[in-house]
């Protein structure tokens, strides 16, 4: 008989990155959750393997060594659930922040309203907004379904209308959309993530499976047209975006078959602590969370259940490529105690985009890297 609430007393939590793969072994041990061991190995993603499982693998490998835990049989399959001779673990559960940014298109009616919002919630996730389109849009319908299949989006975010509110706009925005799907190939039509009025959502799932859309309908990102709610969209962002990177990201789509529920974006996993945190925590005070990464940097803002998330492209490996669009070296150089030449911080950060996984080895790398993380921050 389990002590959990959520009827496993063993969990295996993998993160995977951009450039490590990360490994947790929690247990329960006098009815208590605790931290058992972790490890790491570097992401796989890239060639000549191009397969995340192959680092999945290794770091399982190494955290059987480090716990003193069997956790993969003789052919190298996780063992799932947990035996009675203590090996394997009862659950897994997968985030990632690893691959390319995903080609977003937001839709909706005002720009200072639904689109507005449709746009900060595409800014919570591992995304970037490559076009817009409203109802003050000027271009031509024509134009913006051709805007729509040259975006090569991943992901198209339709909102717009209060709950009981606009309709025929939605549709007609909607059917912008099925006309551009209709001619794209099967294997490039975007995910469409509805989160407009509540009313219309059986509408748009018919609508758009008339030509193959799968439609993910969340409830309204803007119930008033004074009142935002990201929140629950955020949940169901979260989970289309797991399935998107599962087709995308080779071997994770396997591992996702041994997990517990769809892997998730690291991302909206800090969010979920956060907001836990600032539950518990002195409701007079926030919580704040920030993860800087390779490629990306979350920030999180929790305030007595409410949450506040941002993700930028900007990081310490290939997200410098980012930082140096976005800084001058006088912003990033302004941070260091000592004088660093212009032309070393230059090549150390361009070098640093191209080995995203070497380390700091001197005081004057270290330096640069702690002024470019400030530089971060501060933005």
């Amino acid at each position: 008989m389990t002590t959990s609430i959520v009827d496993a007393e063993s969990l295996l939590a993998v993160d995977i990155g951009s450039v490590n793969t990360r490994a947790l072994l929690f247990d329960v041990a006098d009815g208590q959750y605790r931290f058992v061991a972790s490890a790491s190995a570097a992401t796989t993603l890239a060639a000549p393997l191009a397969d995340v499982s192959e680092g999945v693998q290794s770091v399982l490998e190494r955290l059987e060594e480090v716990s003193g835990r069997r956790l993969v049989d003789s052919d190298y399959h996780l063992i799932i659930p947990a035996q009675v001779d203590g090996s394997g673990v009862d659950r897994m559960v997968i985030t990632f922040s690893a691959g390319s940014e995903l080609r977003v298109v937001t839709v909706g009616l005002l720009p200072e309203v639904s689109l507005e919002s449709a746009n900060r919630l595409a800014e919570s996730t591992y995304g970037r907004v490559v076009d817009a389109i409203g109802l003050t849009d000027r271009r031509r319908p024509g134009q913006q379904v051709d805007a729509i299949l040259r975006a090569g989006a991943d992901l198209i975010i339709l909102a717009g209308g209060t709950d009981q509110g606009a309709t025929r706009s939605i549709v007609r925005l909607a059917e912008l959309i099925t006309l551009a799907c209709r001619v794209m190939p099967n294997d490039k039509i975007p995910q469409v993530l509805y989160a407009g009025n509540a009313a219309l959502a059986q509408k748009m799932r018919d609508l758009l499976a008339w030509y193959q859309v799968k439609v993910h309908a969340a409830p309204n990102i803007r119930p008033d047209i004074d009142q935002e709610d990201l929140l629950p969209a955020q949940e169901l962002l979260a989970q289309v975006v797991g399935k998107i990177r599962s087709r995308q990201l080779g071997g994770l789509g396997t591992l996702a078959s041994l997990a517990s529920q769809v892997p998730l974006p690291a991302s909206h996993a800090l969010g979920r602590i956060i907001r836990f945190l600032s539950e518990i925590y002195d409701p007079a005070k926030g919580v704040l969370g920030v993860d800087l990464g390779a490629n990306w940097t979350v920030m999180a803002a929790g305030m007595r259940g409410s949450l506040a998330e941002r993700v930028e492209p900007l990081g310490l490996g290939a997200g410098l490529n980012q930082v140096m669009k976005q800084f001058s070296l006088e912003e990033i150089m302004r941070w260091f105690s000592a004088q660093i030449p212009p032309s070393v911080v230059r090549d150390y950060l361009m070098q640093k985009t191209l080995t995203p996984d070497s380390l700091p080895i001197s005081d004057e790398s270290l330096q640069i890297e702690l002024g470019v993380a400030r530089q971060i921050l501060r933005h």
